[in-house]
């Protein structure tokens, strides 16, 4: 009898030993998870702590969504503060709604010290003070490309007015965005590696999406799909930035290891970054 229940106990012992090892550790708030024993693939950005380089900010997003506010008032986007308010102001003689780009610098990695460089749409470079960004304003006007409608970007800083305006860059990789949308863009989607290309971002391994609704995704450059897309493409050659024709960014990821094929609505900016899972 004695030798019975020390058998039975030793199985108890293995069995609580396997159980253990193979439970996946607890996640809180999260949209989704990968397979057993490992973390979420997508997360609200609460849950993580990002260590981040330099980073992209995607303007129209925020032009558009900008009127998506709660009750108080505030903008649907966590640690940002009040929402942008409008100016109604003529820029490289096109009358729109311009918003303070100072709101969105603290979404940047550092505030820039030196020169920053503007480019528009044709690829001509230009020169801004950074000492203008504080003060620069930026808006949308509706135009068209090929004729089909379009919306375009212009930019005041200064004494500097640029229509058609693309990118603002900082001398150490910041950037602010503003990809042509509308119809004339629906159907051209931005591949990530042309938009870190035009950046002169360094090649890193790992980068961070993150969307307007507090979700993020993010991809590894040597990453590739287990299905969907071609043998031996990289997630992160396959990966497009889709314009909409509401005025928004969308994001598309060519994978279906982490949780399906990884679209991503409304991409508010994308970052070189370091994530650590601050829920272990």
């Amino acid at each position: 009898m004695k030798r019975l229940i020390a058998v039975l106990m030793a199985l108890v012992l293995v069995f609580s030993l396997a159980a253990c090892a193979t439970t996946a550790p607890a996640i809180t708030d999260v949209d989704e998870q990968q397979t057993e024993g490992t973390t979420t693939w997508k997360s609200k950005m609460a849950n993580f702590t990002f260590k981040d380089g330099i980073k992209v900010v995607f303007f129209q997003n925020y032009i558009r969504l900008n009127q998506d506010k709660t009750e108080d008032g505030k903008v649907v986007f966590p640690d940002f503060g009040d929402a942008m308010n409008p100016t109604t102001m003529t820029i490289a003689g096109v009358d729109v709604k311009a918003y303070p780009l100072d709101r969105l610098l603290k979404i940047w990695s550092a505030a820039p010290k030196a020169d920053l460089k503007v480019i528009d749409e044709s690829g001509k470079e230009y020169a801004m003070p950074a000492a203008d960004l504080a003060s620069a304003y930026a808006g949308e006007y509706e135009t068209e490309v090929d004729g089909v409608p379009a919306n375009r970007g212009v930019l005041k800083a200064g004494s500097l007015e640029v229509k058609d305006f693309k990118y603002i860059i900082s001398e150490d990789g910041n950037a602010f965005a503003f990809l042509t949308t509308g119809e004339a863009a629906a159907d051209k989607p931005v591949k990530l590696p042309d938009l870190l290309s035009d950046l002169g971002w360094p090649e890193a391994t790992e980068y961070r999406m993150v969307c307007f609704d507090n979700f993020w995704n993010f991809i590894d450059k040597e990453e590739t799909p287990a299905d969907g897309g071609e043998d031996g493409v990289a997630v992160f050659d396959g990966t497009e930035i889709r314009a909409t024709l509401s005025g928004s960014l969308n994001c598309s990821i060519p994978f279906e290891t982490r949780g399906g094929s990884g679209k991503m609505n409304d991409l508010f900016f994308i970052a070189v970054t370091d994530i650590t899972d601050t829920t272990k």
